[in-house]
């Protein structure tokens, strides 16, 4: 998705870092705020087992979250990079 993201970008006369740029924001934080939506819904359980957190692979992240995290990030990065939205989300 992000190399054909980087040359759909390439044709619409954005550049491709800043697509690149995007994800390499909007990937991290998405995950992290999906996770954290869990562990904070599930937070009976992560109390009494704080090692757990971390553990992903065990399951447990709320992919809704996870897309407004990302969704969020990229309307911020566009915003501060002068792009317009509806571009970055047309591509």
């Amino acid at each position: 998705a992000l190399q054909l993201s980087t040359k759909e970008a390439k044709k619409k006369g954005l550049e491709e870092d800043t697509i690149i740029d995007m994800a390499l924001w909007a990937i991290p934080i998405g995950l992290l705020g999906a996770r954290l939506y869990y562990v904070l819904f599930e937070r009976g359980y992560y109390l009494q087992n704080p090692g757990q957190i971390l553990a992903i692979w065990n399951g447990g992240i709320a992919i809704y979250v996870g897309l407004i995290a990302g969704g969020g990030t990229l309307y911020w990065y566009a915003k501060k990079k002068g792009t317009s939205l509806a571009l970055v989300l047309d591509i």
